[in-house]
């Protein structure tokens, strides 16, 4: 009856069936599996057989055919909670539902499929529990239905004089801290005998009664349950890990510990950001620490015989405090003898390079008075990977505050660097060929997208290599990987109007800023981060880019839009005053030359960078001028980081949200064009303020049309003659 299918027929897609052994060892490598969010998984009990049916991308065991559900003249039921899921079912000694109701007959076919959920259901949970020990019987999920059965309990109360409130409840408690499962419960019998069957099941099921209930009801066959997916009947139907070992095993001894309130409330605290899980960091691939000797003496006394060698020592004596080994760095702390002061041991800094032998030697102030810190490389670097930062629990703890963390690196003795980007609203970044930029790029994408739920952000990736962003265009998050850049340039036109929207509709509803709305607001309105890997690029093609970078540097911080600007080639022309002023925190990793350090700055950098992933950075709020720090990378392996990004895409199951409406953009080109058509205007001066782009760009626009032979240049005069044709002329007024 309830076969096997055989090859060739019409099985269901993507599913891969596997013998699996209903033991608790088992069932705890399921269910610890960072997979477990991703597609729905079905455990299925017949003929005294159990097989797991999973997504294609679970992969364990040995593999079988999907067991096949036929349509006619089978009985089918669904087994469902009664009440609101917050409620427990009785888990301590009780034997397996799933075994004893696949006993009731030999023709029995058991399946139930479930889903590992990302704790945003417990918010609600806790709303309704606290509504239970006010008294309901009964919450509803609905806060709006909620709230007159909570104002009905309050009459009554009054009315009887009886009061209706309950004590707290260790096992109600248990459900809603505990990891949660969505499930369904279908089950299929060929047999004439229903009554017996039906009989015989509502014992089985009445042994798990205790806060809640369980009952079935017959159904009609319907696909969903040969394709192993939800009915629409699932929907809030939800399980915790207790309650799912007990039904599946039989005899599971919960520990069941009182809670206090507080708790519960934490818990509502930890779940309200409906950040996603950290599933999603263990699917990171995991780093080899290398064994690198370190001899802090041989490195102190090194030191000193430097210094004494470039005439510093004489009768005065430096003490070594401290020789501390990072990723890329040993950094040195060095008290200072008394008559020697920090300025004079600075302008002695290219001396001690050469005395050390290494022109990768800085020095800064200390961190205690009196003290000052050496900077030289590490005779073997470490590599440091993203999976071991974003596990620390320094990052854990700033990631629940900020509204878009992500890490820079670790500084020179391995302390965490993390920014939250909605504080300094926008990041240029710069860096050569080998000096770690785009790995960098590629750990800050991937970060804000493992971090954030998919309903909080929105990012578009502007990308004219084609090949920088790609992995990431399956992500939920992601928008668009924009590889045209005129598309790019339309996608910033349209920012300024959704700039402008989103300022109305704040004003509208009495605040100012996206942080203040969004506590409130009951649809939220999503962050959008633009990341653009050249935008050199960009700017060369389209310069009217930089009148839009500068409208969102002084007013998109408030409406949630942020940019962060990459370029491998920081030019005066493209790193402008106007780019610098507007994006205030820089990062850089190694350049050409010590210009290029001043065009992102404004200034030289106090280090020599020594490439892959070395950089230095200056935040906006930050008391240090300058941060040297070590980036960590996804992976070394350039094939292996886009694999680990693209299936960490597959886990997110939700929806990308509706972007932003893209406006038609004129080309500065034709613009140029029809501002000539229309008004016979060819001064430099005028044109430049209606386009509203430098006069250097509009000079060069002007040379173009000359080229096309649109205009000529007049001799002798500083001027421009229109040569087009009347009829070119038309078309463009």
């Amino acid at each position: 009856m309830l076969r096997i299918l055989k090859k060739g027929t019409d099985k269901p897609k993507s599913l891969l069936a596997y013998n699996f052994p209903l033991t608790e060892s088992k069932l705890n490598t399921l269910i610890d599996s960072p997979l477990l969010e991703e597609g729905v998984y079905s455990l299925e009990l017949f003929n005294g057989e159990s097989v797991l049916v999973a997504p294609s991308l679970y992969r364990e065991g040995e593999s079988v055919e999907v067991p096949y559900f036929p349509k006619f003249r089978v009985s089918h039921y669904r087994i469902t909670l009664d009440k609101p899921s917050f409620l427990p079912l009785y888990i301590n000694e009780s034997s397996s539902l799933f075994k004893q109701i696949a006993a009731i007959d030999e023709s029995v076919h058991v399946q139930l499929v479930f889903q590992k959920l990302k704790d945003n259901h417990k918010k609600q949970f806790i709303e309704q529990y606290k509504s239970y020990l006010e008294g309901n019987d009964l919450p509803f999920s609905s806060s709006l239905i909620r709230s007159f059965q909570t104002n009905a309990i309050k009459v009554l109360s009054k009315v009887a004089n009886y009061n209706m409130k309950r004590e707290y409840i260790p096992e109600i408690e248990l459900k809603i801290l505990e990891k949660g499962y969505k499930f369904e419960i279908k089950v299929a019998i060929l047999s004439e005998k229903t009554d017996i069957f039906e009989e015989k099941l509502q014992k089985i099921i009445k042994n798990m009664d205790f806060y809640n209930e369980l009952s079935f009801e017959r159904i009609d066959y319907h696909e969903n349950m040969r394709q192993r997916e939800f009915s629409q009947y699932a929907n809030g139907q939800i399980l915790c890990e207790s309650e799912l070992k007990c039904m599946l095993l039989g005899e599971y001894k919960a520990e069941v510990k009182p809670l206090i309130q507080d708790a519960i409330e934490n818990s509502l605290e930890e779940v309200s950001s409906e950040r996603t899980s950290t599933n999603f960091i263990d699917m990171l691939p995991v780093g080899v620490k290398k064994e690198r000797p370190f001899d802090d003496a041989t490195i102190g006394k090194r030191l000193l015989q430097s210094i004494k060698r470039v005439g510093l020592k004489n009768n005065t004596k430096f003490k070594i405090v401290s020789v501390q080994q990072g990723a890329t760095l040993q950094k040195i702390t060095v008290k200072l003898p008394e008559g020697v002061n920090y300025t004079e041991i600075k302008k002695k800094t290219e001396d001690l390079q050469n005395a050390f032998g290494t022109d990768s030697f800085s020095i800064e102030h200390g961190e205690e008075p009196e003290t000052i810190s050496i900077l030289v490389p590490c005779n073997e670097r470490d590599t440091v990977h993203l999976k071991e930062l974003m596990m620390t629990k320094e990052f854990e703890e700033f990631s629940k505050k900020a509204q878009l963390p992500f890490i820079i690196g670790v500084d020179p003795v391995g302390n965490l660097i993390c920014v939250d980007l909605a504080e300094i609203v926008h990041l240029l970044v710069a860096g050569q060929t080998g000096g770690g930029k785009s790995k960098f790029l590629n750990q800050l994408i991937l970060t804000i997208l493992i971090v954030m739920n998919p309903k909080e952000i929105m990012m578009y990736l502007i990308d004219p290599k084609k090949v920088e962003f790609k992995q990431f265009g399956s992500f939920p998050q992601v928008q668009k990987v924009i590889t045209d850049m005129s598309e790019a340039a339309i996608v910033f036109a349209s920012l300024e109007l959704e700039m402008e929207s989103r300022y109305e509709k704040m004003a509208k509803a009495g605040y100012k800023k996206i942080s203040e709305y969004n506590k409130k607001a009951k649809n939220k309105i999503p962050y959008i981060v633009v990341v653009v890997d050249e935008y050199a690029d960009l700017f060369h093609q389209h310069p009217e880019v930089e009148g839009y970078i500068q409208t969102f540097g002084g007013k998109a911080r408030a409406a949630g839009i942020h940019m962060i600007i990459a370029t491998q080639y920081p030019l005066a022309d493209v790193v402008s005053s106007i780019i610098k002023e507007n994006l205030p925190s820089q990062i850089s990793f190694r350049l050409k030359s010590n210009t290029s350090y001043k065009t992102v700055f404004g200034s030289g950098i106090p280090y020599t960078l020594l490439g892959k992933g070395d950089g230095v950075a200056r935040i906006e709020g930050q008391q240090k001028e300058f941060m040297r720090f070590q980036s960590p990378v996804i992976t070394v392996d350039d094939t292996k980081e886009v694999q680990v990004c693209e299936e960490i895409a597959k886990l997110f199951s939700e929806e990308r949200l509706e972007g932003i409406g893209l406006v038609k953009q004129e080309k500065p080109i034709d613009q140029l064009k029809r501002i000539i058509a229309s008004n016979k205007e060819t001064r430099i001066k005028e044109l430049q303020q209606e386009l509203g782009i430098r006069i250097n760009v509009v000079s060069e626009l002007m040379r173009c049309l000359v080229d096309e032979g649109w205009l000529e240049k007049e001799e002798g005069k500083k001027g421009y003659s229109i040569v087009a044709s009347d009829e070119e002329l038309d078309k463009w007024r």
